[in-house]
């Protein structure tokens, strides 16, 4: 059974003792453009080589996605090859509140990477006029080079349906037994003055021949005047593909076409989710598993996971039990629900964060991972120590989100108990600087991928900006969960020197001698 109230959280040491420790941040985007803006990277590994790749989008100047390679285990960072292809190389469409990209790596090492693009020379248009389509690029060499097929063809002609033009936010999931079965779902954006029943469409397309084509999309609430939002497909072991959607929170227009007045609440954007155990011919009803919230500022970004060794899903997301919550009065906590029976029946939600007691600590943008042992990770954005509360006005007009740091959490019980949360940040990020700053916010899952020992993470940081609205870089970290023991090399290696190393050779050597000794090699490991 679903209840709507928020379960308190059961905190409980795992069984199994792991000693976690991290890396210092390395920086993966090596752009000098002053003005770069590079956001939601997200990172995957190869299970064949072991190759890490992060994409993300720099969506200020060039509005290209970007792709990186590591092969040192994110030591260093090279330049990846292009996923666009030409005409369309405008893939960042709307910077300040998008996902612009996904990405996976299928059982043969194959990597997938979804992502809208368009036309620059359809820039200057009104949004509802802008052709956006929908792609998936294919690499069998670890990101040097892709190529691109065409998931969805948005209407080119300026007279073309408005209803087929605005596609974003694509997300992609592969059969993780059978890999010609690739999905792709992103959301198709309707303007107010198409009819009162088309609202916005989460949409998913499938794939039998390994993403070379797709068939029509299905739209997972056709005909809902609140429309759909953003659907967030898995599929598990045995190739049943899963998704979770939201209301979009859109309020239809009276019968006679026009606003409402007074006008009514926000409706509450319920949480549904639908199955298909046909490789996406037929549907199960939609279901509700989740009440939601009204605010956008709360029940976003919603991810879905499926263990391929177990019936397990998971559903994750941030927001707050009030359905009407709204920042910044109100918490925004990250929250998971647990299906343990492929998706029949779903778990009270479970609260990640270990702070929710504290008022005014806002908790953003989770991402999450299943290593292959099981273990469930999970990462988000997070305030708890901002210097500036979230909610000031910074200037006029402006509502800050406040610092922010990377947090990380994990389960060994399939996600009924957390470890105590730890920090993946090795300085503050000053969300006043970059994207970010303002009003703005990327509203994108943190990145995340696992190995049964270690855990590697990335995030945009405005770490080297100095002004506002300045630059966002990407960056990187580690997470070993059984240290202190070192990687080969890796005590060599000043561009990620572990923390813990750190901290032991101060206490050795005394509190002068620490103190020179962090000074030096934080030095070094910014260099």
């Amino acid at each position: 059974m679903v209840t709507a109230g928020a379960a308190a959280p059961a905190w409980s040491a795992p069984v199994k003792e792991i000693k976690p420790w991290v890396t210092a941040a390395v920086q993966v985007s090596n752009n000098p453009d002053p003005a770069r803006g590079h956001a939601t990277p997200l990172i995957t590994r190869s299970p064949k080589t072991g190759v890490l790749v992060i994409a993300d989008c720099e969506a200020r100047t060039k509005k290209t996605v970007d792709v990186y390679r590591s092969t040192d285990d994110g030591r260093s960072w090279g330049a990846g090859g292009s996923p666009m292809t030409k005409p369309w190389t405008d893939a960042c469409g709307n910077p300040d509140s998008n996902i612009d990209h996904t990405l996976t790596y299928d059982k043969d090492g194959v990597l997938y990477l979804a992502f809208q693009a368009s036309d620059p020379k359809n820039f200057m248009l009104p949004d509802p006029d802008r052709p956006v389509h929908v792609f998936l690029a294919k690499s069998t060499d670890d990101g040097l080079t892709f190529t691109t097929a065409k998931v969805y063809e948005a209407a080119e002609t300026p007279e073309g349906d408005r209803g087929t033009k605005r596609n974003y936010r694509p997300w992609v999931a592969v059969d993780p037994n059978n890999p010609q079965f690739v999905y792709v779902s992103w959301m198709q954006f309707h303007t107010n003055d198409e009819p009162v029943s088309s609202g916005n469409k989460a949409l998913i397309a499938s794939s039998s021949d390994g993403g070379k084509t797709f068939g029509k999309p299905f739209s997972l609430r056709e005909g809902d005047p609140q429309g759909s939002y953003e659907g967030r497909p898995a599929v598990d072991g045995k190739g049943v593909v899963h998704v979770t959607f939201a209301g979009r929170g859109r309020i239809a227009p009276g019968p006679d076409g026009q606003p409402i007045v007074p006008a009514p609440l926000p409706p509450i954007r319920t949480v549904l989710y639908r199955s298909s155990s046909d490789h996406g011919q037929t549907w199960s009803e939609a279901k509700q598993i989740e009440e939601g919230n009204s605010s956008f500022s709360f029940n976003r970004k919603w991810s879905l996971k499926a263990d391929p060794n177990s019936d397990n899903l998971y559903a994750l997301w941030y927001g707050n039990p009030n359905p009407r919550a709204v920042f910044p009065g109100d918490d925004r906590d990250v929250y998971l629900r647990v299906s343990h029976d492929s998706g029949k029946t779903w778990e009270d939600r479970v609260v990640v964060n270990d702070d929710s007691a504290v008022v005014n600590n806002q908790h953003m943008h989770p991402g999450m991972s299943i290593a292959p042992n099981g273990r469930l990770d999970i990462v988000w954005m997070d305030s708890r120590n901002s210097p500036i509360p979230p909610g000031t006005i910074t200037t006029p007009g402006v509502t800050y989100v406040g610092h922010q740091d990377v947090y990380y959490t994990y389960s060994l019980d399939q996600g009924r108990t957390f470890a105590p949360n730890i920090k993946i940040t090795d300085r503050i990020i000053d969300r006043r600087f970059g994207i970010w700053q303002g009003n703005a916010d990327i509203h994108g899952p943190t990145g995340i991928t696992s190995t049964d020992d270690v855990v590697y993470f990335t995030w945009q940081d405005s770490r080297n900006g100095t002004n506002l609205g300045s630059a966002d870089d990407t960056y990187f970290a580690t997470l070993r969960l059984h240290g202190p023991e070192l990687a080969a090399g890796e005590a060599k290696d000043d561009s990620g020197v572990p923390r813990p190393i750190l901290i032991v050779a101060g206490l050795a050597a005394g509190m002068g001698l620490a103190m020179l000794f962090v000074a030096v090699a934080g030095r070094r490991s910014r260099a």
